[in-house]
């Protein structure tokens, strides 16, 4: 009967020992999670410390549902997409366009026109050259200015055709030569 005592006293300080294994562990996991997600670390500490297993528990229901990191990713997320969306866009193709672009470089649709006076380029909609002070009227330069685009256009040459160096020719099998189009395929049956 010594025997069974002992073991059960085994046992009993062995399962002391993992209790108090996993509540030390609790109390770091709340510790660390409470600094990861900015709450007050003595409170949350202290609340797994006066009860234990129970505290835990509790901070655990009463914790916040996000990270401080994970805050933060998504403040930059939305400072990301704020501010590509105040990039200026072409109309036709999405591409992305400087301010002083008068044409878009990706599909050519023509997103300004130019002062008559300084050159400058402006809006469709403006009636004076901000940067001048030239008035000018739209539809007397939607009349002039296709004829000056095309002008000023230089057209496009297809690139020549490279060709290929000449390689060595090795001798000709009768499987490798070439059979004209018509030539029908014989067969030895």
């Amino acid at each position: 009967m010594g025997g069974l005592l002992y073991w059960l006293g085994v046992a009993r300080d062995f399962a002391l020992a993992v209790a108090v294994l996993v509540w030390v562990a609790s109390i770091a996991w709340v510790l660390r999670d409470a600094h990861d997600r900015g709450v007050n670390r003595l409170a949350a500490g202290g609340l797994a410390v006066v009860l234990p297993f129970v505290g835990a528990f509790l901070y655990a229901l009463v914790r916040p549902r996000t990270r401080l990191d994970d805050v933060r990713e998504r403040e930059l997320w939305l400072q990301l997409a704020t501010a590509s969306a105040r990039v200026p866009r072409c109309p036709s193709c999405s591409a992305a366009v400087e301010r002083d672009y008068v044409v878009c470089p990706s599909c050519t649709e023509v997103l300004r026109r130019r002062c008559s006076s300084c050159g400058a380029p402006n809006d469709f909609a403006w009636t004076a050259c901000p940067y001048c002070g030239t008035t000018e009227d739209a539809q007397e330069w939607a009349t002039k200015e296709p004829a000056r685009a095309a002008a000023e256009v230089t057209p496009l040459t297809p690139p020549a055709k490279r060709r290929r160096p000449a390689t060595t020719t090795a001798k000709a099998t009768p499987s490798a030569t070439p059979k004209p189009a018509g030539a029908k395929h014989e067969s030895a049956v």
